[in-house]
């Protein structure tokens, strides 16, 4: 299985079993999943913030790519565009050339190659583009995403967490991006660890803004927990009363992988200052891979957490398949949810399936948007159908007794769907439409009038 779709295939595991969609709020990433880029040419970047000097965030890149052994180059010549942006205003733009060769001990040794760029901004929303094209081969990857710069001006935080490759004291030729705290530490833009090779995870983080007076010291407490695919608590780390010894400092902690199956893991770290009772946390996602690289495993997923899975999906599913679905075992319906999605991507060539994006963008907002969560009826027809291309809304009136809003689309020439708040309390309930596979209600007025 190539290494496009076993990322594939991890990032539906992770959406489908973590409900969690890279994007939140208004198309913004929510930096708890790493990016990874579409194209030809597959790559993986990570975005770290954390407190800079004054009011302004330090702003880090990370990004790796892999030199594929199955492609017999001994050398390649990587492209790099990076452009950093808000609205008009352009933070950054650079274009640069990196030649990359194989190792010494040639055969089938992976190169990886990881960079980080680092800028200092102040709080705002940016837009990145990231590109890297082999020139040799004509292949090109790109990673585009919005996200909001986070304000460190409050007393007391926590810098995003960084995952490690490795971390050693470095040597005369060490490369100064990479250095921490004095020590060398390789980041993990992928944040994909294989269970085969690796005893632990580390992750880097800095905290800020501690109440620090040498007169009087003080203490904070750190907790971290790793809880897995259903939610379940698999790891756990406490260090109570850590002395404050500067306004700012940073640790470097550990996640034991030995016990881990394989799978997508959560990390929330969480810190509280002792004196004030205040707390901060910060949340990053994880992936374990098994033996020889296989990333997808239903181990230790019970059958009421697979049938969760499925939930998430069942406004696209056809009935007579909900029927099949219900006649297979766990490893069955597991089996089912992989290739749901696997059918259904438009461009089977590239490592992001557009389809499955799309929905979990729509499970996303539908979540938050509409009363009654994702059982509301507005929520099924936003799931199934997408936005709508125009939105009628009516209030109480004589006319009309309740609120009524329409929804139309361009299905089948022109398509409404009609919602009533017959209640008043904004849950709207589907009273009429002309879709064919819906309720049909042409008396829906006189009915709540």
């Amino acid at each position: 299985m190539g290494s496009h779709l076993l990322k594939q295939l991890g990032s539906v595991w992770l959406m489908l079993v973590c409900g969690l969609p890279p994007l939140h709020g208004e198309g913004l990433q929510s930096g708890e999943v790493p990016l990874h880029s579409s194209g030809e040419l597959a790559f993986d970047v990570d975005i770290y913030q954390m407190k800079g000097g004054g009011d302004s965030t330090r702003l880090e890149i990370c990004y790796t790519f892999d030199f594929n052994p199955a492609v017999r180059q001994d050398s390649l010549t990587l492209i790099i565009r990076l452009g950093l942006t808000s609205g008009s205003v352009r933070y950054a733009g650079l274009q640069e050339r990196k030649a990359l060769a194989r190792a010494p001990a040639g055969g089938d040794a992976l190169l990886r190659f990881v960079d980080i760029k680092k800028f200092s901004v102040l709080p705002d929303t940016l837009d990145l583009q990231l590109s890297i094209e082999d020139s040799a081969r004509s292949r090109r990857g790109e990673v585009s995403a919005r996200f909001r710069v986070r304000d460190f001006s409050r007393a007391f935080s926590i810098g995003d967490p960084v995952f490690l490759s490795s971390l050693h004291r470095p040597d005369g030729r060490a490369d100064q991006n990479f250095l921490r705290s004095g020590l060398l530490m390789l980041p993990n833009p992928s944040r994909i660890y294989s269970s085969d090779n690796t005893t632990n995870a580390l992750f880097y983080f800095e905290i800020n803004g501690l109440p620090f007076d040498p007169a009087r010291p003080g203490a904070y407490s750190l907790r971290y927990t790793v809880r897995d695919m259903i939610d379940r608590e698999v790891f756990a780390q406490e260090r109570a009363d850590l002395p404050v010894t500067s306004a700012n400092s940073s640790r470097v902690e550990k996640i034991p992988l030995q016990e881990l199956a394989a799978g997508v893991y959560r990390l929330t770290v969480q810190l509280t200052e002792q004196g004030s009772g205040e707390s901060v946390e910060a949340v990053r996602y994880f992936q374990l891979s098994g033996p020889k690289g296989e990333a997808i495993s239903s181990a230790g997923v019970d059958e009421e957490s697979v049938q969760k899975l499925f939930d998430q999906i069942s406004w696209l599913v056809p009935r007579e398949e909900k029927a099949f679905f219900n006649g297979l075992n766990k490893a069955g319906k597991a089996e089912y949810i992989v290739r749901f999605w696997l059918a259904r991507d438009p461009t089977p060539g590239t490592p992001e399936n557009e389809a499955m994006v799309e929905h979990f963008r729509r499970l996303n907002h539908a979540g938050q948007a509409f009363k009654g969560g994702l059982k509301a009826d507005m929520a099924r027809i936003y799931i199934q159908y997408g936005p709508p291309m125009e939105v009628r809304r009516m209030a109480s009136t004589s006319y009309y007794a309740s609120p009524v809003e329409i929804w139309t689309y361009g299905l089948n020439g022109s398509t409404e769907f009609v919602f009533v708040d017959r209640t008043g309390d904004g849950a709207y309930q589907l009273m009429h439409s002309n879709h064919p596979d819906e309720i049909a209600n042409p008396e829906w007025e006189s009915q709540i009038n």
